[in-house]
């Protein structure tokens, strides 16, 4: 008996093979990634550290790969790195909305580092507004190198 609602069945079919396609490409980027050896479920940070060694080691391809498999997985320690990965075009195209988009994140997860990074980027875009709330989270926080960078930034704004 043939299918009464081939329409249906098309597009189930078609999504399917979507599916399909989806799951290679990510295969393949796992593959391509050099993590393939490890457990996406069980070592993340194992994944996180050796997605850093490239980004340290300029092999920003594969980073990015590793960064935005484990920012898409919720890893949050990821998302300062997909942020500088959209600010400086590493392993991807410059795309100041996801850098703000993964710094945001970041530092809804208490990363200070971003939202230094975020208050220095809104102050170049003259949304001071913005750019003063970012600082005062920096000058709030018990990172040293962040409060630092935060007071240096305030007795230079002061010698203007």
């Amino acid at each position: 008996m043939f299918c009464s609602n081939t329409a249906i069945f098309k597009a189930v079919f078609k999504s399917v093979l979507e599916q399909l396609k989806n799951a290679r490409t990510e295969v393949s980027n796992i593959v391509r990634s050099g993590i393939g050896d490890l457990n996406m479920t069980t070592e993340r940070d194992k994944i996180f550290e050796r997605g850093k060694k490239f980004y340290e080691n300029e092999d920003y391809d594969k980073s990015f790969v590793i960064f935005k498999l484990l920012s898409n997985a919720g890893y949050t320690p990821s998302y300062r790195y997909m942020g500088e990965s959209y600010e400086n075009g590493a392993g991807t195209v410059t795309n100041s909305d996801k850098m703000v988009q993964y710094y945001e994140k970041a530092v809804a997860e208490g990363d200070h580092w971003c939202s230094y990074k975020l208050a220095n980027y809104y102050y170049s875009k003259e949304d001071y507004t913005k750019a003063y709330s970012m600082f005062l989270k920096c000058a709030a926080n018990e990172d040293s190198v962040t409060k630092i960078l935060f007071l240096a930034d305030l007795m230079l704004a002061n010698l203007y």
